[in-house]
């Protein structure tokens, strides 16, 4: 079978080195100085991946989950023909991504920070003008960008210049111009940072009508799981540069166990709270501080039942006198099973 996307044992190192300082090296004496350099520094060797193994058909929309520094943007870097491999193989569509680079990049279309936008358009000129442009020297449709302009919510701000809009509309100027692009695979990172909830549903939704009108095969990084599970065919989770599980949406909530979560505002908290909610023995735990100096708190676990755990966990904390704000108890979501993945009994297994 030939996959739309293969990667094996995809491996991608950095190289850099700390250098200590010079005493008594004439800095303008190039020579010496770049040898004492080489002779006092330190290699510092950073994997962004590690032996990366994946395989993608026609028509899938996949989301590469993974916090900061796990290796997402290194991925899709890779695969849109940026960076190179250290090791192993990439190919998109059967094609090499370093041998036959021409070939992959006219079948990929590599969308980063939303923000991009302000480096190509003419803060005098219309929205409108901007995008008209940029369609013709990309070679794009200028209806069809204007079209995907329209379903991003920009209809209102297309006669303005462009240097009167806010950040957030300047990302989507940009967004208009990159979701335009006719080819079969696209490798979007974190494309809706920064974008309000109303136009970070747009583009999901756009995404969506892609993939299923036109069975453009997406690829999705983000570390953000909230709206993951309603777009994605399969979930490829990367930790520290490595696949840690993939699989469908569904299958990886079963697998991780998990039914529930519960998820609590606590405020007076005067003791370590991750040590009072280990007692519980949950399957994750995930504390995000509001405010250290009042011991303020959002923590969330994943349990396999509530009822058992509830009255317990109210009871630890209430004998510490720790003030309960807000308490809710959820179905187990994708959310869940990624923060068990990544930092619950699947890490520490």
């Amino acid at each position: 079978m030939v996959y739309i996307v293969r990667t094996e044992r995809l491996t991608r190192v950095y190289e850099s080195r700390i250098y200590r300082n010079y005493v008594g090296i004439d800095k303008d004496t190039t020579f010496f100085y770049e040898l004492y350099k080489r002779l006092t520094g330190r290699k510092l060797v950073t994997v962004a991946l590690r032996d990366v193994s994946i395989k993608i058909e026609k028509g899938e929309f996949v989301c590469i989950l993974g916090p900061n520094g796990s290796g997402k943007t290194t991925l899709l870097k890779v695969l849109a023909t940026l960076l190179p491999p250290t090791s192993g193989t990439a190919e998109v569509m059967g094609y090499d991504v370093v041998k036959e680079r021409k070939e992959v990049v006219k079948r990929v279309n590599y969308i980063t920070s939303v923000l991009a936008a302000g480096a190509w358009a003419q803060a005098k000129l219309s929205v409108r003008k901007n995008l008209e442009f940029m369609a013709k020297l990309l070679s794009l449709s200028p209806a069809r960008v204007l079209e995907t302009a329209s379903q991003l919510g920009l209809n209102e701000v297309l006669d303005m210049p462009f240097g009167a809009l806010s950040t957030g509309q300047q990302a989507r100027v940009g967004l208009a111009l990159g979701l335009s692009k006719d080819v079969p695979v696209y490798l979007l990172d974190e494309p809706t940072l920064g974008l309000s909830p109303e136009a970070s549903k747009a583009v999901r939704e756009i995404l969506k009508d892609l993939n299923r009108r036109k069975g453009i095969t997406i690829l999705y990084a983000t570390q953000h799981p909230l709206y993951v599970q309603e777009m994605a065919s399969k979930v490829v989770i990367l930790r520290k540069g490595q696949v840690i599980v993939e699989g469908e949406p569904k299958t990886l909530i079963k697998n991780s166990g998990i039914k529930e979560s519960i998820e609590m505002a606590v405020y007076n908290v005067n003791s370590n709270i991750r040590s009072i909610l280990e007692k519980l023995d949950p399957d994750y735990i995930n504390i995000k501080p509001l405010n250290e100096r009042i011991g303020e708190y959002i923590v969330r676990i994943g349990v396999r039942d509530s009822d058992e755990v509830l009255p317990k966990l109210v009871w630890e904390l209430v004998s510490r006198n720790i003030k309960i704000r807000k308490l809710r108890v959820k179905r187990a979501s994708l959310e869940d099973a990624y923060l068990y993945y990544i930092g619950g009994r699947h890490e520490q297994a």
